[in-house]
């Protein structure tokens, strides 16, 4: 299965009937959460590209399906079957056999009363292996992955994470703890720079929930004008800014691409965060570590009020091999 936003009020029955037919369950970007990280059919995007070459059927939820089907590719003995609330995505990629226009909670549960209950083989420990091996393939990208146990530590259960186009936004991608839908916020295939400081004021607006935003310091300074706002009107928004002083995916793709001393507008000489964040009137905290994040994120969220916390970080490794993967199944078109 892979499940998108148009899945958000459908978790139980997506869940429901995957554990039925024993389906792996994946997202790429906006269906976060509809079914759970930890459960035991959940693998990562790039488990799936693992699963893709052989799978026989593939049922897309509420989703574009924009990577697999788009990216990695189809041939022949892929059956596609699409579940879309919008008719015009239903065959979006022109090789649907079957489209059911429905919503997806409402479909799910008319494919559960329908097949009914059949033995099936548990995938739950060729599943685990695969997410071990993911762990394996992935143990580099440090810190990345302490930093984002470290966020889900501190942000409760039913906290609002809000993602910029930053390392870190990524790595929440592959390593963040989804527990459920509409907790985890994203610009999407439009990738918008600088979008996460802004929406998450919004979501604090809208919310009593506790809303954290993830941003480097390129993206901060997009929009960081916008805290004006939040302390006008007293929204307890939590702005976490990564500071590697750089727009850093652009300074790591220039220097693999042309050598270290041919990058260009890609180093950046910041502002002092700390006395910006006081500027407008907003709490700053401090951290340089996973441990020291978590302990500055906890003080923020319990802050009735806005807040900032600064983390200082070296450049961090290249995490597209494990979300933009190659194309790996590609056969006759219709």
């Amino acid at each position: 299965f892979v499940v998108g936003s148009g899945a958000y009020d459908a978790g139980p029955a997506v869940t429901e009937l995957a554990e039925l037919v024993q389906a792996a369950v994946t997202t790429r970007r906006q269906g976060h959460g509809v079914v759970p990280t930890a459960h035991p059919l959940f693998v990562p995007i790039t488990v799936a590209h693992e699963l893709w070459p052989d799978a026989d059927v593939v049922v897309g939820i509420g989703s574009r399906v924009e990577w697999p089907l788009g990216t990695w590719g189809f041939d022949d003995e892929l059956t596609f079957i699409s579940i879309n609330l919008d008719p015009d995505e239903l065959d979006r990629h022109g090789i649907t056999a079957v489209g059911i226009h429905a919503d997806a909670d409402a479909a799910c549960r008319a494919l559960i009363a329908e097949i009914g209950t059949h033995p099936r083989r548990s995938r739950s420990a060729e599943l685990a292996e695969r997410r071990a091996w993911f762990d394996r393939v992935t143990a580099h990208l440090e810190p990345q992955r302490h930093y984002t146990a470290a966020i889900r530590a501190a942000v409760p259960p039913d906290g609002v994470l809000v993602e910029d186009v930053t390392q870190m936004g990524f790595a929440c991608h592959l390593f963040y703890d989804h527990l459920a839908p509409r907790t985890f916020l994203t610009t999407g295939a439009g990738g918008t720079l600088g979008a996460a400081t802004a929406q998450a004021i919004g979501a604090s607006a809208a919310t009593d929930k506790p809303v954290v935003a993830l941003v480097g310091d390129g993206g901060f300074l997009f929009t960081a004008t916008e805290l004006a706002t939040a302390v006008q009107h007293d929204i307890p928004c939590n702005i976490v800014v990564f500071n590697n002083n750089a727009y850093g995916n652009v300074r790591r793709i220039q220097a693999n691409r042309f050598g270290p001393d041919r990058t260009i507008a890609s180093t950046l000489r910041n502002p002092d965060f700390g006395l910006l964040a006081r500027a407008f009137g907003v709490r700053y905290w401090k951290a340089d570590s996973p441990e020291s994040l978590t302990a500055a994120l906890d003080h923020c969220i319990a802050f009735d009020g806005p807040g900032l916390v600064e983390v200082a970080v070296d450049p961090m490794p290249d995490p597209w091999p494990f979300l933009r993967m190659a194309p790996n199944r590609r056969g006759p078109t219709p």
